[in-house]
């Protein structure tokens, strides 16, 4: 039985430390969007531009404030729980559409905050 424990915890050890957590977890970690950058999400949907805007503003205008827009399907600005929040909007020619959500509180990273809003705007377009 020691063994068994001693086994499993060094297992357990060194995913964690290896940052392979996904693994322990399986697909069920994985969230609507992709980390790009250290306080960046990249959602990645097979749908039109303003749709993707509408969804974004909505979402951020129900868990925040919008402190800027920069015309339909380019940029959004908000403050979300003390966290500033960028949201940009790009393609390539015909393929999907990229919303790439930045969100730095205090100045620093904050890709918890990032996620959340992801899977939000994610929610909104499945509406």
């Amino acid at each position: 039985m020691k063994k068994i424990t001693l086994s499993l915890l060094i297992v357990f050890s060194m995913v964690s430390l290896s940052g392979c957590t996904a693994l322990l977890v399986g697909t069920g970690a994985a969230a609507a969007g992709v980390g790009i950058a250290v306080d960046t999400v990249r959602l990645e949907r097979n749908i039109d531009k303003e749709t993707a805007w509408n969804a974004s503003k909505q979402t951020l205008e129900e868990m925040g404030k919008i402190t800027s827009e920069n015309g339909v399907g380019r940029r959004l600005k908000a403050e979300v729980e003390k966290a500033r929040i960028t949201v940009e909007f790009s393609s390539v020619q015909d393929g999907p559409i990229w919303v790439d959500v930045k969100a730095r509180k205090n100045g620093l990273p904050d890709l918890p905050m990032a996620n959340k809003i992801v899977d939000a705007i994610n929610s909104n377009i499945r509406r």
